[in-house]
């Protein structure tokens, strides 16, 4: 009777070890999360697109948005109704600009918001991102010339 009491105790304490490790873990990965927001130095892979009239698309190629200083560099896919474009259909997603109006705020929850604009000779562009305590992502980008469109992916965790 007394192996049964004993090892009931013992379960329970690597139980409860297990879960406050597990806490610890996930504090330490949204701290890591939101420091290497806060840097303005991350990237974000990108596997699934979502348009605006159809269903959601998965990617096969490597799609990204990275932030590096003040810049955005968007290599992303677009499919969608465009309004008024270049012949032939122009860049769409896929370019490199300065950023305006960078703005990083925290949920209660622990995820992170980022949000700012973006302008090419083409289009503006408005991203919204919403990154998660666990590294996922959503991204929103809403352009003057084109529909807006939805992707989700993952904040990438090395360098």
């Amino acid at each position: 009777m007394k192996t049964i009491h004993l090892t009931c105790c013992l379960c329970m304490a690597l139980l409860a070890v297990g879960c406050a490790t597990s806490s610890q873990s996930n504090s330490r990965t949204t701290q890591e999360i939101q420091e290497k927001i806060g840097s303005g130095d991350y990237r974000i892979d990108v596997n699934m697109a979502s348009p605006r009239r159809t269903r959601n698309i998965p990617l096969t190629s490597s799609y990204w948005v990275e932030i590096r200083n003040d810049s955005v560099f968007s290599n992303l896919p677009y499919y969608g109704r465009a309004y008024a474009v270049p012949y032939g259909g122009g860049q769409g997603l896929q370019f490199n600009a300065p950023v305006e109006g960078y703005e990083v705020s925290h949920t209660g929850k622990g995820n992170t918001r980022v949000s700012f604009r973006a302008k090419t000779p083409e289009d503006t562009y408005q991203y919204s991102m919403t990154i998660y305590t666990n590294g996922k992502a959503n991204i929103q980008v809403l352009m003057q010339q084109r529909e807006s469109i939805g992707f989700s992916g993952e904040l990438r965790t090395w360098n």
